[in-house]
């Protein structure tokens, strides 16, 4: 297996486990995993390695 199929593995690994928190906690997760960037629209925040990536989200709640 190449290097470069092994770190992509790792990076969905990554992401991944950052989407089970989000999961999980729903709103109530914060920084270092979440922040707001402005409103109700939020980040997951994701490093791996020397990369950061990020994952715009948002709640609707119905009544």
């Amino acid at each position: 297996m190449s290097y470069s199929t092994v770190w992509i593995k790792k990076s969905r690994a990554k992401v991944a486990a950052h989407l089970s928190l989000l999961e999980e906690q729903g709103p109530n997760l914060k920084r270092p995993y979440a922040d707001v960037v402005r409103g109700k629209i939020r980040e997951l925040r994701i490093h791996y390695t020397s990369n950061q990536y990020r994952v715009l989200y948002f709640f609707h709640v119905r009544d």
